[in-house]
C-alpha cells in the first residue's frame, strides 16, 4: 500500500528549527561539529536552523543520539526525546533508557522522509517511549530486528551499567510474541530471546497462559548469531539485572506452603499479585526494597537453622515494618554521600542514567523503578563500605611520651 504524502505546516517546521538549535547547544557543539556528526554540511544545517529546509528523519536520528552510538562528549548513549524536538512537549528533554530510532531504510522508509512526517505517523509509539512506562510499547514488525541487534550491542558494553537492559527485553519480547505465528521475523527474534536468561521470565509469563513457547515454529539462527546470544545471555554474565536474581531467590523462599500468603499479608497484596511479581512483572521501587528486606531476613533465619517452620507474620512485622517507607530511608542515606563534589555524577554513571533523572529521584519529584532502586541501594552500600574502610585505615596518633 503506497504511503500517503503528508505536508508539514511551516509553523511545525519553525518549532523544530528552534528546538534543533537548542539541541545543538545542549550537546555543546558548534554548527560545523554538529553538521559533521549528523551527516550534513554546515550550510545545510544552517538552513534547517533558520527553517529554510526541513529536518530529515535520517539526520534527526544521530542528532537525537537515538542510533545507539555514543560520542566523545557523552559516554552514556541516552537519546533526547523526539517529541521534545518536534515541539509538542517540554519534558522530558532527555530519556532515561536507550531508545532506538531505526535507520529509515531498515524499516521501509524513504531517506528524504521529513522528521515531522515521521513523528506524525509514529506518534502513539513515540508517546509511550517518552512516558514513565516505555515497557508498554509494542514495536512494529519492521522494528524488531533493529531492536534485537540494539539490545545485543547494548548488553555487550561491559564498561557500562546495564540498568535499562531488561527494559529493552520487556519491549522486544511481547512485541515479537504477539505476531510470532504470522511473522518469520518475529519468530527469529523470539528464538534468540528464548536462549537468553534475561528474556525467559517474560516469555514464560506470556506463554504460560496460552501455549508452550517451545511449540513456536522454529527460526534458524546463524552460527555468529548463536555465539553472540550465548555470550550476552549467560546467566552469570555481569550484565544480568539484579531484579532477575532477586526473583529467583524469592521463588525459592516462597516455595514452602503458606509462605506466599504470609508475604502477601505483610505487603498488603494479594497472592495473585505476588505471582505476577515472581513471574517477571516486577513491583515498584518501594515494594522491591521491602521484598528484599523480607528475603534477607528469611535467608538469615534459614542459615541460622533456628527452625524449619515458616516465619510468622507477627515476626516479620516486628522485624521489618518500617517507621518510614523503605524508599524514603534509602533516599535519606544519600544526604551525606552526595556532598562530595562529583558524587552525583558518579551515581548517574553507575546507574547509566542522565544526571537530571538522579536529581529528580533524590528530590522526590519522581520515584525510581524497581531495577534502578536496587542499583541505588548497591551504590549506597558500596559507598558506605568504602567510608568504613577509609576510617579503619587511619592510624591512631602516637601516645605522648612520658619523661622518665
Amino acid at each position: 500500500m503506497p504511503r500517503l504524502k503528508m505536508h508539514s505546516s511551516p509553523e511545525a517546521e519553525r518549532k523544530i528549527a528552534a528546538r534543533f538549535i537548542e539541541l545543538r547547544q545542549l550537546r555543546d557543539m558548534s554548527q560545523s561539529q554538529f553538521a559533521k556528526a549528523i551527516g550534513l554540511t554546515r550550510a545545510q544545517l544552517s538552513n534547517i536552523e533558520r527553517a529554510k529546509s526541513p529536518l530529515r528523519y535520517v539526520n534527526a536520528i544521530p542528532a537525537l543520539r537515538a542510533n545507539g552510538e555514543s560520542d566523545s562528549n557523552s559516554p552514556i548513549p541516552y537519546p533526547f526525546n523526539p517529541l521534545w524536538l518536534f515541539g509538542s512537549v517540554d519534558w522530558p528533554i532527555q530519556l532515561d533508557w536507550p531508545m532506538l530510532l531505526p535507520h529509515p531504510e531498515s524499516i521501509g522508509l524513504s531517506l528524504p522522509l521529513r522528521f515531522s512526517q515521521f513523528v506524525a505517523e509514529q506518534l502513539p509509539l513515540l508517546q509511550i517511549f517518552a512516558s514513565e512506562t516505555p515497557e508498554h510499547a509494542r514495536l512494529p514488525e519492521s522494528w524488531l530486528t533493529p531492536y534485537a541487534s540494539h539490545h545485543h550491542a547494548w548488553h555487550r558494553r561491559r564498561d557500562r551499567a546495564l540498568t535499562a537492559d531488561s527494559l529493552l527485553i520487556d519491549i522486544i519480547a511481547p512485541s515479537a510474541y504477539n505476531i510470532a505465528h504470522a511473522s518469520p521475523v518475529a519468530r527469529r527474534v523470539l528464538q534468540g530471546i528464548k536462549q537468553c536468561t534475561l528474556g525467559m521470565a517474560i516469555i514464560d509469563h506470556l506463554t504460560g497462559k496460552r501455549i508452550d513457547h517451545d511449540e513456536l515454529p522454529p527460526a534458524r539462527l546463524t552460527k555468529q548469531e548463536r555465539t553472540e546470544i550465548e555470550e550476552v545471555c549467560n546467566p552469570n554474565h555481569p550484565g544480568v539485572p539484579e531484579m532477575y536474581r532477586l526473583q529467583e531467590r524469592l521463588q525459592r523462599a516462597t516455595a514452602p506452603k503458606g509462605v506466599k500468603q504470609q508475604l502477601a499479608i505483610y505487603l498488603t497484596a494479594t497472592p495473585a499479585t505476588i505471582d505476577d511479581w515472581l513471574s517477571g512483572r516486577g513491583p515498584d521501587g518501594e515494594t522491591t526494597l521491602r521484598l528484599l528486606r523480607w528475603l534477607e531476613h528469611q535467608e538469615a533465619e534459614q542459615e541460622r537453622a533456628l527452625s524449619n517452620t515458616m516465619l510468622t507474620h507477627t515476626a516479620i512485622l516486628g522485624t521489618l515494618a518500617p517507621v518510614k517507607s523503605q524508599l524514603d530511608n534509602l533516599l535519606d542515606s544519600f544526604d551525606d554521600l552526595i556532598k562530595r563534589p562529583g558524587s552525583k555524577t558518579d551515581l548517574a554513571n553507575f546507574l547509566a542514567v542522565p544526571l537530571a533523572s538522579v536529581s529528580r529521584w533524590l528530590s522526590g519529584k519522581r520515584e525510581p523503578g524497581r531495577t534502578v532502586t536496587l542499583k541505588m541501594l548497591r551504590w549506597v552500600e558500596k559507598q558506605q563500605r568504602q567510608q568504613k574502610q577509609s576510617a579503619g585505615s587511619v592510624e591512631a596518633p602516637p601516645a605522648p611520651k612520658t619523661q622518665s
